[in-house]
């Protein structure tokens, strides 16, 4: 089973383990990342760091949803080994990341961030971002004024152009169309 199918709260080690095994490639919903990005880096190299990790998330929230691991290395694409990370403050790096997406993507949309602690200690723990598809489509990155957007397909994210923005525009219109109509309908039988 693919791991966004899981219930996010129950995945653990041995999930983890089942995607090096299977050799479970990226794909739409799945990337793996060895190591956190370096948000230490001096200015300006620091925002590039910022907006490649947006648009990592941001193309899942444009697409269908997925999940980021952190601490899983990679060749080509599947995963080769839980590599694991070493964080002093697990807390502290999760709040600093669910901060950074809620500042500077928008408009908001659903994401969870939580840590697998391995086995063994030495490895440290997995980071796993999962990103919901966002309900108003589509988000954009708004750091430094840089207002891309980004979505995803079977090789990974990619920067969308006028006319794919033009019908996620068109499709998120006709949406929430339906949605307050159907409430409305609904409303409307109740009373």
């Amino acid at each position: 089973m693919p791991l966004y199918n899981k219930a996010f709260d129950t995945i653990d080690e041995s999930d983890l383990d089942t995607l090096i095994a299977s050799q479970d490639s990226e794909a739409k919903t799945i990337e793996y990342k060895e190591k956190l990005p370096n948000f230490s880096v001096p200015p300006p190299g620091r925002n590039e760091v910022l907006k490649e990790f947006l648009a990592d998330v941001s193309s899942f929230a444009n697409a269908a949803g997925g999940d980021l691991l952190y601490g899983v290395k990679a060749m080509e694409g599947v995963p080769t080994e839980i590599v694991g990370l070493q964080l002093t403050n697990v807390d502290g790096v999760i709040l600093s990341l669910e901060e950074l997406i809620r500042t500077h993507i928008r408009p908001r949309f659903p994401f969870g961030i939580r840590p697998v602690i391995l086995r063994n200690a030495s490895k440290g723990v997995v980071l796993i971002v999962r990103i919901r598809r966002g309900f108003t489509p589509p988000h954009q990155i708004t750091l430094d004024r840089d207002y891309r957007f980004y979505s995803r397909n079977s090789a990974g994210k990619y920067r969308l152009d006028v006319d794919e923005l033009r019908n996620i525009f068109e499709l998120s219109a006709t949406t929430a169309e339906r949605i307050r109509s159907f409430r409305a309908g609904r409303l409307s039988n109740v009373i």
